[in-house]
């Protein structure tokens, strides 16, 4: 159904049905519309293209004006409505970008929507022509300079701190030692320079990380079996994993095919996964690492049944020292992160509040591998 039946005038469906035309357009980049200026706009024509974008079809915005606006993310919906209500009748463009939901309702899009009046003889809006453009891509670019700008500057800020935070915390110590010598049989005053002491390492260990954080470590990318990274990961973390009992299941193939990786440095990326997935489920509960190969690509998944993540702070848990946990120095997902995208790969998360959380990882294959994969 490519045109809204009574729609439009003679000439322009015409045009509209054209089997040229509607090719042109169902191939186009973006998503073209004509609408009519009112409230809600009523769309006139969308090419066919948007279902691939969106989920939806042309018959779907044809039957109910509302579909352009339920498709809208809801933080977004108030700001696009106010934008689009303001604009509709001027004679003059208007663009607004924002997010938008796919129909399956998981995947979201950043959309740039551009629109152009269309007047008649006494300048009046009898029509909007229009374009909307997938920037998602954009947007990841976009996202990645903030994320390499943060780096540095957490590089500088990090040699700051080693000189001007260190040096003071040496000397504390060695006065916390003198102190407990002068008060060896007071428990009370023993109690609080133990509480010290635990602060001092404390503020020790978030310097170490920071340090460890702004140093750009070369990678060391050799042909690896992710099924032994994992172990590694595994053993490394047993301990901690059983103190909070958790139950860990690895379900990483080892005849899964190599990747083109530095197993030290992605074994330290599970690590702090499975470290802060335990966090997450302080009263015990299942952890679980799979992997499989989609060539050209690895793609692998760390799930937990935790306390989830609340919307609000999902898209921050990468920023360097964002934490959702009392104790945590914010500095292990952010690495994560930063490991990965060295490896030209990338991590996601997605949570449900109350339910738990999932980490999604992809990496790229051995290229040997992943081009006898493609042939």
């Amino acid at each position: 159904m490519p045109l809204r039946k009574g729609a439009v005038d003679s000439e322009l469906a015409i045009l509209v049905e054209h089997p040229s035309f509607r090719s042109l357009m169902d191939n186009l980049p973006c998503v073209a519309y004509i609408a009519r200026p009112s409230w809600p706009p009523i769309i006139e024509y969308i090419s066919g293209n948007v279902e691939r974008l969106i989920g939806y079809t042309p018959a779907d915005f044809y039957a109910d004006p509302n579909v352009a606006f339920d498709l809208i993310h809801p933080e977004d919906r108030e700001r696009f409505l106010e934008t689009v209500r303001d604009a509709m009748n001027r004679a003059e463009p208007y663009h607004v970008e924002y997010r938008a939901v796919h129909r399956n309702g998981r995947d979201v899009y950043h959309a740039a929507a551009l629109s152009l009046p269309v007047l008649d003889a006494a300048g009046q809006v009898v029509r909007r022509h229009g374009i909307i453009v997938d920037i998602t891509d954009q947007k990841r670019l976009e996202q990645e300079l903030l994320q390499s700008q943060r780096l540095a500057a957490i590089g500088e800020m990090a040699a700051m701190m080693a000189h001007e935070i260190r040096n003071p915390l040496a000397g504390i110590s060695l006065a916390l030692r003198a102190l407990r010598d002068m008060v060896p049989s007071d428990p009370e005053a023993a109690e609080c320079l133990e509480d010290m002491e635990s602060c001092l390492v404390r503020i020790n260990d978030t310097v170490s990380r920071a340090l460890d954080f702004a140093k750009v470590r070369p990678l060391d990318v050799r042909p690896c079996q992710l099924a032994e990274v994992v172990a590694g990961a595994a053993r490394l973390t047993a301990a901690y994993v059983a103190r909070h009992g958790v139950r860990l299941k690895v379900r990483v193939p080892a005849d899964l095919p190599p990747l083109a990786a530095d197993p030290a440095q992605l074994e330290q990326v599970f690590v702090n996964l499975i470290l802060n997935a335990c966090k997450a489920m302080p009263e015990g509960g299942r952890l679980t690492v799979r992997a499989w190969a989609e060539p050209p690509r690895m793609l692998a998944e760390v799930s937990d049944t935790g306390v989830g993540i609340p919307p609000e702070q999902l898209s921050r848990v990468f920023e360097p020292f964002y934490s959702g946990f009392r104790d945590g120095s914010g500095l292990g997902l952010p690495l994560c992160h930063r490991i990965l995208a060295a490896h030209n790969g990338a991590i996601q998360a997605e949570s449900t509040p109350g339910k738990g959380t999932t980490f999604h990882i992809e990496l790229p294959l051995e290229p040997g591998h992943a081009a006898r994969a493609a042939r």
